[in-house]
């Protein structure tokens, strides 16, 4: 018995969302190289190709790139800017969120996180609302075009570093929550 060795090599683009739930990867689109060496031994998968095999092919169905699931991960439905790209702690920052769509779409802006960036990894630093806070469950509308402007404040208990804000309630024009890498603000410092 002899063994055959095969190479397959195949370069895909995985969404922010796809990496966060597959790869536990959270960071801007990448292009992933992979290049797996697969053995066969009389007719049967190795166990430890197999699944690494399974993986692969996993990420690859649900990947935008093979069609599945159609842009997942990105959202042509809202525009969110910020008024600044640093902050100190104890400041006030203002997002202005914008409807990009041609259709009437519902928020809510009341429950949201601020994430810091360790690594490439996004971890929630702070909530709203707080611990004993409460927040209206009411969707607001927001027309085509038209755009809507928020207040967050920067704790002084959090570390310098890079931020992020997700507005956790925002929905897209199919009327589903978006993750949070589409519903984030830009990225910026704390100081």
């Amino acid at each position: 018995m002899h063994r055959r060795l095969f190479v397959v090599k195949q370069c895909i683009r995985v969404s922010k969302r796809e990496a966060a739930g597959f790869l536990t990867v959270v960071g801007s689109y990448r292009l992933i190289k992979t290049e797996m060496t697969l053995k066969l031994k009389s007719g049967n998968w190795f166990s430890r190709y197999s699944l690494a095999l399974v993986t692969l092919l996993g990420v690859m169905s649900l990947s935008s790139c093979f069609g599945f699931l159609g842009g997942s991960g990105t959202s042509n439905d809202y525009r969110i800017t910020i008024n600044n790209n640093s902050y100190k702690r104890g400041n006030t920052g203002e997002a202005t969120i914008r409807n990009a769509t041609d259709k009437t779409l519902e928020y809510n802006l009341c429950q949201r996180k601020l994430e810091r960036q360790e690594n490439k990894y996004w971890i929630v630093a702070f909530e709203w609302p707080t611990a004993g806070g409460a927040c209206t469950t009411e969707a607001r509308r927001l027309t085509k075009g038209a755009s809507v402007n928020t207040l967050f404040e920067i704790p002084t208990g959090v570390p310098a570093g890079r931020y992020r804000v997700i507005f956790t309630s925002l929905l897209d024009s199919n009327g589903r929550t978006l993750s949070s890498d589409p519903a984030a603000t830009p990225v910026f410092d704390v100081r």
